[in-house]
């Protein structure tokens, strides 16, 4: 896991959704093939929120979970989880400067972030 700094600590039971300007330097953090551009944020569950990107160059869809705790396994494990929201895995993203396919996890502010490229699997859920 890569630690991000941050002052503040985090009240969990209030889970905020970030700005695009609040999630440029996580996503930053990671390996993506291409500059994202941020859609929306969801909260999707009392622990979770998911943000919807997409492809500057591309047009491809990316999502950023972002939830309180991600075990060891991380975000590989997660694959099932995005799935029950509707969107479906292709990849996991590693941090910088690294490029491994099962991804790896930023802490910031307390909260984990996993960034992958997807699939919407439901057409009423739009990045």
């Amino acid at each position: 896991m890569i630690y991000v700094p941050k002052q503040s600590g985090h009240d969990f039971k209030n889970m905020p959704i970030l700005s695009a300007e609040e999630l440029a330097p996580i996503v930053d953090e990671f390996s993506a093939p291409e500059e994202l551009i941020y859609d929306k944020g969801v909260d999707v569950g009392p622990d979770d929120i998911l943000y919807y990107l997409h492809g500057k160059t591309t047009g491809d869809k990316y999502a950023v979970l972002c939830r309180d705790y991600m075990d060891m396994n991380a975000p590989k494990d997660e694959t099932n989880a995005m799935r029950q929201l509707g969107v479906e895995v292709v990849r996991w993203y590693d941090v910088k400067p690294y490029n491994d396919p099962d991804g790896e996890v930023v802490v910031y502010d307390y909260l984990c972030y996993a960034l992958a490229k997807c699939k919407i699997e439901r057409e009423d859920e739009q990045c």
